[in-house]
């Protein structure tokens, strides 16, 4: 949801700014690397995946709490919990199907799709945990 808020899968030219956000990212990181003389410096697709991942996170919560507008969690029923990976697999699908396309300065070492299915499952799977055992 973050992400897609700045550049909404509609929006070609939004998405062409994402791409080169990413490709100044990356300059700025061999920048970094070249300027502090790192001895072993992040490399650039990992910069890119923790930022990726964090915008993923934010997502999920977003997700979560408009989920819970719509009537919460409750310990008699998991309709929540289905309506809510309903949301997730929207969003994952949206990821892999667009953005997965955009970001691809890192085909090798970075699937957007792949990253965004394991993080807001293991989000997921770790709050239905939670629900379940009552915490």
């Amino acid at each position: 949801m973050l992400v897609q808020k700045y550049f909404p899968t509609n929006k070609p030219a939004k998405l062409q700014d994402l791409k080169s956000t990413v490709d100044l990212l990356t300059s700025i990181t061999f920048f970094r690397m070249k300027v502090l003389e790192l001895s072993s410096p992040p490399r650039a697709s990992v910069v890119v995946q923790e930022c990726a991942k964090a915008c993923m996170e934010t997502t999920y919560q977003l997700l979560f709490d408009s989920c819970c507008d719509t009537g919460g969690p409750r310990e008699d029923s998991v309709k929540f919990w289905f309506d809510f990976l309903d949301y997730m697999i929207g969003a994952i699908e949206e990821d892999k199907g667009v953005y997965t396309l955009v970001l691809n300065q890192f085909p090798q070492e970075l699937d957007v799709g792949k990253l965004s299915a394991s993080t807001l499952w293991t989000l997921y799977k770790t709050d239905l945990k939670l629900a379940l055992d009552g915490t």
